[in-house]
């Protein structure tokens, strides 16, 4: 079979337009930021893959090293530290850990002198009420099998962030439901993206099950100054409680609501956003419990 000119060139184009997405995204970091560093090992680079990460995204961490020693029976750690406050769905704080056996993360043996490469897959539960959120640190270190005390052979941070906060205003309600955090999935929000808002909030009683959010998505223009256009482009949606929510029915205490872009009506352009979401009784449609501002940015690809 005669194989086109063209074929080659369409192979090109496929790997010049397409494979960069799937390396990832070089991120900034540091060595040796640690007074029991050896200095045996130094990292050359770290990739996040994807980046930026999209809400429930469990991303791949690749981090490029080389050793100036053979390195055999050792644990690599690492460690995640959210800066934003809050690591998980449901609102705990803290510092995650995981332990890996370094052969079954990188191929083994290690020479001196030679690079080699680190992939971290699975290393954070990503569920419905569990995922990487706001800004976050990673520390990695590689020591001596546990019962040895050892220096660390490897000491590196890097920080990257998962999703932003927005500036938001909360008109009070009698009773009502108080938002303390607006964020937007991913961080960086382009044309191309399909964001995701979550909300985090507090309600001092129950919320029933036949009540709705409602957000409605207004585009502002691609300037903070006026005047705005005078057509806005906007679109709402209603979503059930129930489906925005990790826990229902809600009682009273802490509320987490999670819903996609209620903007089905346009295609996403670059510029400024508002969106104004409530909390409405069906039952009685004029009794909101939560009405709430807020505004983001987007960028072109």
């Amino acid at each position: 079979m005669a194989i086109s000119h063209a074929q080659p060139l369409l192979l090109l184009f496929v790997y010049l337009f397409f494979l960069p997405a799937a390396l990832g995204t070089a991120i900034e970091f540091s060595n040796g930021q640690h007074h029991i560093y050896d200095g045996v090992v130094t990292v050359t680079k770290v990739e996040i893959i994807p980046y930026p990460i999209k809400f429930h995204d469990n991303p791949i961490f690749k981090i490029t090293a080389v050793s100036s020693q053979s390195l055999v029976e050792k644990w690599l750690t690492m460690t995640f530290t959210s800066l934003g406050g809050i690591s998980s769905g449901d609102g705990n704080i803290g510092i995650t850990n995981k332990k890996f056996y370094l052969c079954d993360v990188t191929k083994c043996p290690i020479e001196p002198g030679r690079p080699f490469v680190i992939t971290l897959a699975n290393v954070y539960a990503v569920q419905r009420n569990d995922h990487l959120s706001g800004e976050n640190k990673v520390s990695l270190f590689i020591n001596d099998i546990e019962g040895k005390p050892s220096l660390f052979h490897m000491y590196a941070e890097f920080k990257f962030h998962a999703s932003a906060l927005a500036r938001f205003t909360n008109f009070p309600r009698l009773n009502g439901v108080t938002v303390s955090k607006v964020e937007i999935f991913p961080f960086n929000v382009t044309v191309n993206d399909n964001p995701v808002f979550r909300i985090t909030a507090d309600t001092p009683k129950n919320i029933t099950s036949s009540t709705t959010v409602s957000a409605t998505m207004v585009y502002e223009g691609k300037s903070e100054l006026l005047p705005r256009p005078l057509i806005a482009k906007s679109s709402r949606t209603g979503y059930k409680i129930c489906d925005s929510s990790y826990h229902c029915p809600i009682t009273p205490g802490g509320l987490v609501l999670t819903f996609p872009h209620p903007y089905w009506r346009y295609k996403i352009e670059a510029g400024r956003y508002s969106v104004q979401v409530q909390i409405i009784n069906q039952n009685f449609p004029f009794q909101e419990s939560m009405n709430l501002l807020f505004w983001f940015w987007v960028s072109e690809a």
